[in-house]
């Protein structure tokens, strides 16, 4: 008897679109330059947690790389508030970032 599976698709940065959420340019910076040289299609950048909701309802990204902190709506409150709407991609991956190493916030 033989086993027959369906090939497993490869995975393709190019077709994902990308948000990166963080309050320092620099720090953004730094993240949209490992992102454009991982081939990664399309990538979205919001310098608070506001805009990242804008560009959310705009864009519709597959996945968001979020700091915690952030002046204004932190990472933190941004997830949670994707997660409250009733958008299609409200359960989409999400990448938190913080240079905080205290176990209640990692485990928050």
């Amino acid at each position: 008897m033989t086993l027959r599976t369906s090939p497993q698709s490869q995975f393709n940065p190019g077709a994902l679109c990308v948000l990166v959420a963080d309050d320092h340019d620099y720090m953004r910076t730094i993240m949209i330059e490992v992102l454009r040289g991982a081939g990664v299609g399309r990538i979205l950048s919001a310098g608070s947690g506001d805009e990242a909701l804008e560009l959310i309802e705009r864009y519709e990204p597959d996945v968001l790389i979020s700091d915690w902190a952030m002046d204004g709506m932190d990472g933190y409150e941004l997830v949670r508030a994707i997660r409250a709407s009733g958008r299609t991609n409200r359960d989409m991956p999400v990448i938190m970032m913080s240079g905080d190493t205290r176990r209640s916030q990692i485990d928050e």
